[in-house]
């Protein structure tokens, strides 16, 4: 069947952990195009936490996924039919695509990948969401100043790796927060932080922890986390920090939600929180494309990805996810 397309649908809420038990993959048969759309020809998928709170019905800052309705996801892919003005076939597009292998979309859902910049995995990573987070959450809501202690949370993760390695090319001291001792030692070796911490331990040993690493306190403290290490990093703060609240997977999949009972510090200190999402500033996108792809090229950023193969092995990744058991930035390669 010519350009059939395979389709991860959302058919149960998990009340916890996500798993294959939550979708139904079918093969469905590729309908004719309409006039402004293409077909694509999906090669990568993003895996992120967002999917989760996609999956609830609880009200976020966008609609969940209804119950039947293909996975809402990110994806990389290649135009394979058109007829969409600007988007010819063999283009490399990026977009919401969803759970699927040959999706249609309305051109304005599909944005041009510049081939100039990067590969299609680097716009899974580098130049991708967790690029453009990582440096949106850095310049845009911390104001980040060269000499600065930066913190951050799920360190080795696809945003977090970035997080301290564009922070330590701007002249920052980064301490990355990790679950367990070989991620702590994978961001040290491999993204050059300067100091790592085990989340793994009590919270008496995690704050002597976080004060041995970050002996002047922390001025920008990057939070993909929340809830216990949230708390634990406030513990920290210097005056007038900047506590940027990107992610909160600690809260999201039926985990009892953690209380936090130190905000005092934020009046202590004259410090500012703020959560952000890169929806909200797409119009630095592509100056924050330029700087990463520079800073990739004099050497100063890598990113490690963790591939699964096969589109029906996304909600294997996504449980791993979850699990904390990725290496790096999880995602697919479409067969």
């Amino acid at each position: 069947m010519q350009n059939a397309n395979r389709v991860l649908r959302l058919t149960s809420r998990p009340d916890g952990l996500p798993g294959p038990e939550h979708f139904t993959l079918t093969d469905e048969p590729g309908r004719a195009l309409a006039p402004g759309e293409v077909r694509i020809a999906s090669s990568f998928i993003s895996i992120d936490p967002a999917m989760r709170v996609w999956m609830d019905e609880r009200p976020g800052y966008t609609p969940g996924v209804k119950l039947g309705e293909v996975m809402r996801a990110l994806a990389v892919g290649e135009v394979v039919e058109s007829r969409a003005d600007g988007l010819a076939v063999g283009a490399w597009v990026e977009g919401t695509f969803g759970l699927q292998s040959h999706p249609v979309v309305s051109s304005g859902q599909a944005r041009l990948v510049d081939a100039r910049l990067g590969s299609p995995e680097d716009y899974l990573t580098l130049l991708g969401l967790p690029g453009v987070t990582a440096h949106l959450g850095l310049f845009e809501i911390a104001g980040l100043k060269s000499g600065e202690t930066v913190l951050v949370s799920a360190a080795s993760g696809g945003v977090g790796q970035l997080v301290g390695q564009i922070a330590r090319a701007y002249g920052c001291r980064v301490v990355g927060i990790c679950g367990g001792a070989a991620k702590c030692e994978m961001v040290l070796r491999e993204f050059g932080f300067d100091a790592a911490v085990d989340h793994s331990q009590s919270d008496a040993d995690l704050n002597r922890a976080l004060a041995e690493a970050c002996p002047n306190g922390v001025d920008v403290y990057f939070d993909n986390v929340g809830g216990r290490i949230l708390e634990m990093a406030l513990n920290h703060i210097r005056d007038f920090a900047r506590i940027v609240i990107c992610g909160r997977i600690s809260q999201t999949a039926g985990q009892p939600v953690h209380p936090i009972g130190n905000l005092g510090e934020m009046l202590v200190h004259r410090a500012r929180m703020q959560g952000f999402t890169v929806g909200d500033h797409f119009h630095c996108w592509p100056a924050a494309r330029q700087d990463l792809a520079r800073l990739r090229d004099e050497g100063l950023l890598r990113t490690e990805l963790h591939l699964l193969e096969g589109l029906e092995n996304a909600p294997v990744a996504l449980g791993m996810l979850f699990r904390g058991e990725n290496r790096g930035k999880m995602a697919v390669r479409v067969l």
